[in-house]
């Protein structure tokens, strides 16, 4: 591997900052969700997760301090975010498909008579 300049603890964020929107990524997309990821350098390395398409209370929730952060510490805030934007996933995908339920009774009604 090539010398990046990285501490074992800030590389091994990265990868796990990478692993966990490639994984939130196909959550949504199972979900029909279209999500926006980033992983930027401002803030010492910021992690970005949102979905366009739905309101949030907190608005989007993001991860810093990726390069700096102590890898253990970083384990928990990147837990505590996959945790946070599962459950909103999982919200969504069940109004979704209360809407659909809904839908199809209507139609159901409509051909009915």
């Amino acid at each position: 591997m090539e010398n990046n300049n990285y501490t074992y603890d800030a590389a091994a964020n990265l990868m796990l900052a990478f692993r966990t929107l490639c994984d939130l990524e196909a959550v949504a997309k199972k979900s029909n969700l279209l999500p926006v990821s980033m992983i930027t350098e401002e803030k010492n390395g910021r992690l970005t997760f949102f979905l366009p398409d739905v309101k949030t209370a907190d608005g989007e929730y993001e991860v810093t301090d990726i390069t700096t952060e102590e890898a253990s510490i970083f384990a928990q805030k990147i837990e505590v975010f996959k945790a946070y934007w599962a459950g909103i996933m999982a919200k969504e995908a069940d109004t979704h498909a209360a809407r659909i339920a809904a839908l199809k009774a209507e139609l159901a009604k409509l051909e009915g008579k």
